[in-house]
């Protein structure tokens, strides 16, 4: 065991108490940037009678991929992770992972027994890229405490 001269301890625990303060500011400027990227995901997945085209966001059939988008903070990681959850064993929903997947970057995928090359309909990214700009005004809100 090592022995610290005060002047040692002293600059620790300030080193300690800075990132514990800036771990805190972290977490609530990721959290609130991850609710509007989630708001705008949201948003841009729009209920319409028909199909979405390639490019455009998709449309929102069953209201399950907008009402399934969710974020939420990585203490480990320190991040946030933002997107539509998985919806395992719902009827007739399959490999949601690679549905989702191809809808957002274009893909081969299986829609009602049948392999189709789906091309994208991003939703995610343009959520994120609108809502990236805004990360300083978001930091500025939360100084550090």
């Amino acid at each position: 065991m090592q022995l610290l001269e005060f002047k040692q301890f002293k600059t620790q625990f300030f080193y300690k108490k800075v990132v514990d303060a800036s771990a805190r500011q972290a977490k609530k400027v990721l959290s609130r940037f991850g609710a509007y990227v989630r708001q705008t995901a949201r948003q841009l997945i729009r209920r319409r009678r028909r199909s979405s085209r390639p490019g455009e966001p998709p449309t929102n059939q069953t209201g399950l991929l907008r009402d399934y988008i969710f974020f939420g903070y990585d203490d480990v990681g320190q991040g946030v992770l933002i997107g539509p959850a998985l919806l395992h064993g719902r009827k007739g929903t399959g490999d949601n992972a690679e549905k989702l997947q191809a809808l957002e970057y274009g893909g081969v995928t299986e829609i009602n027994q049948k392999r189709i090359n789906l091309r994208p309909r991003p939703f995610m990214q343009p959520a994120y890229d609108e809502n990236e700009k805004k990360l300083p005004e978001i930091w500025q809100q939360f100084p550090l405490t």
